[in-house]
C-alpha cells in the first residue's frame, strides 16, 4: 500500500495485486476453458440431471428470471454485434465478461448476499448461497435446457463468483475473459 499526497488515504499497490492474483486468475480461466465442459458433461451423465428435474412452476420461474437478468446483455449484443458495429469475438471475449460479471457477480450475487446477511445469515454461508444462486442463473442464461451447457456455465459461474469474492471484480472479469478466449480457441481447432 502507498498513500496519496495528503497521506490520509491508502492506495492499493496495483502491481502487487496483479502479481499475486494473476496466476490464480489466469489459471482458473484456462482450467475452466479446458475442463468445465468435460466436467459438466460428466455431472449430467452421472446424475441424469435432465431426467430428474420436473418441468414445474419453479423451473419456469427460474428460466424467466434468468431471461430477465440476461436482457441487458442480450440487448448490448444486438446493438453492437447485431448492428455490425463490433465483431462477435470482441464482444464475447471482452465486453460480455465485463457485462456478465457486473450483472451476475455484483448485481445478483452481491444483492443476494446482502439480503441474506440482512436477515441474519452468517456472512460465509450467505456468500456460498449467493454464489450458488448467481451461478445457477448464469448457467440458465447460457443454456436452453438443463444439460451440458447448464452444468458447464454453472460451474464456471461459481468459480468466477469465488474469484470475485476473494480477489475482486477485475480479477473475475479477467478469468471470465480468459475462459472465453480459451473456449474460442478450442472451438476454432475443433472446426478443422
Amino acid at each position: 500500500m502507498s498513500t496519496d499526497t495528503s497521506g490520509t488515504h491508502e492506495i492499493p499497490d496495483m502491481s502487487r495485486r496483479i502479481a499475486t492474483s494473476a496466476p490464480v486468475v489466469l489459471g482458473a480461466g484456462a482450467f475452466l476453458g479446458v475442463s468445465a465442459n468435460w466436467l459438466g458433461r460428466t455431472i449430467v451423465n452421472l446424475t441424469g440431471l435432465p431426467d430428474r428435474i420436473s418441468n414445474g412452476q419453479f423451473l419456469t420461474l427460474l428460466f424467466r428470471t434468468s431471461e430477465l437478468i440476461a436482457t441487458p446483455i442480450r440487448l448490448a449484443h444486438t446493438v453492437t454485434v447485431g448492428a455490425h458495429r463490433l465483431p462477435e469475438g470482441l464482444f464475447s471475449n471482452i465486453l460480455a465478461p465485463v457485462l456478465e460479471e457486473a450483472v451476475y457477480r455484483l448485481g445478483v450475487q452481491g444483492g443476494v448476499k446482502l439480503a441474506l446477511i440482512t436477515i441474519g445469515f452468517p456472512s460465509d454461508h450467505a456468500e456460498i448461497v449467493a454464489n450458488l444462486a448467481a451461478s445457477v442463473l448464469f448457467g440458465l442464461a447460457h443454456s436452453s435446457a438443463f444439460g451440458n451447457e447448464f452444468a458447464t456455465a454453472t460451474i464456471s459461474g461459481f468459480v468466477f463468483g469465488h474469484i470475485q469474492e476473494h480477489y475482486g471484480f477485475p480479477e473475475a472479469v479477467v478469468a471470465h475473459a480468459f475462459n472465453n478466449i480459451v473456449i474460442d480457441l478450442l472451438d476454432s481447432f475443433n472446426r478443422f
